[in-house]
């Protein structure tokens, strides 16, 4: 579990990098995925295990909406909680959608922790797994194939 987390927490901060990358310079990208991979790894791991934990009796599509419900509430209190904890732009903030939807801050907290929810939601399937054994499979042929 812990290994798919940090999987999951790595593509998701690479997902972001290039989502950056797309909309702004690429030195700008660099220095936000530089500062995005700690807080991912260290912040939404926890966080995922947390979903994990707390979803782990529910099943099926029920299971999935409640982790996604848990991923993107959690990469929202990220960014609100140290904005009224300094009292960043008043507290208007938590009640105007226009200004949440403004902010960079949120909508990047947001759109990593559903990146997230979603690559672990994938590696957690089925399917992920028939195609990831059938891509082992592929490697370990070619594998024998020595020179």
């Amino acid at each position: 579990m812990i290994v798919r987390k940090i999987v999951s927490a790595c593509t998701s901060s690479a997902i972001m990098l290039i989502i950056y990358s797309a909309f702004e310079e690429i030195a700008l990208s660099l220095f936000l995925g530089m500062y995005l991979l700690p807080i991912v790894l260290i912040y939404g791991t926890t966080s995922s295990i947390f979903s994990d934990l707390i979803t782990k009796r529910l099943r099926g599509f029920y299971r999935m909406f409640m982790a996604l419900i848990i991923h993107v509430f959690m990469g929202a209190i990220l960014v609100l909680f140290p904005m009224q904890l300094w009292n960043h732009e008043g507290y208007i903030l938590i009640l105007d959608a226009e200004s949440l939807l403004n902010n960079f801050f949120f909508i990047s907290a947001v759109l990593s922790a559903f990146i997230f929810w979603f690559i672990d939601e994938l590696i957690r399937s089925d399917k992920y797994r028939k195609i990831h054994l059938k891509f082992r499979g592929i490697l370990n042929k070619i594998g024998d194939l020595r020179i």
